[in-house]
């Protein structure tokens, strides 16, 4: 059963038959699946850095309850340029949107007086403290 390996690692046969077989010998010759091990789970209690991004984005957001944000104080909150508030803010509605929340609930983009973005703060008392 003649057969070169190629730089890349494929396998290339003389013919389609040798091919089968060496499908075959390679199959045969598979490592076994190992189940995982079975794991416990801790009750531990939950730490700041176990929080998610979002998380701790809306803690950060408490002080400002009830008041408009405008961009720079959205960009201190955040701790990025005025030009990455757009990125982060999306980062954080992808991350509660897999937690299963949404961001509007807890900000409303609105302006200023001057036409800038900005958002109205409504963080609920029932989000989780750390």
């Amino acid at each position: 059963m003649p057969y070169t390996i190629k730089p890349d690692g494929s396998i290339v046969c003389d013919t389609p038959e040798e091919a089968m077989k060496m499908h075959r010998v390679i199959m045969t010759r598979q490592a076994p699946i190992k189940e995982p091990a079975s794991q416990t789970k801790l009750d531990l209690p939950v730490q700041r850095s176990a929080l998610s991004p979002a998380t701790r984005f809306l803690d950060s957001l408490k002080p400002y309850n009830g008041s408009t944000v405008d961009s720079k104080q959205m960009q201190s909150i955040l701790g990025t340029s005025i030009t990455g508030v757009g990125t982060k803010l999306r980062h954080i509605k992808n991350s509660l949107l897999s937690e299963g929340k949404q961001l509007d609930d807890y900000l409303s983009p609105c302006k200023t007086d001057e036409g800038y973005a900005a958002w109205k703060v409504h963080i609920e008392s029932t989000l989780p403290s750390a």
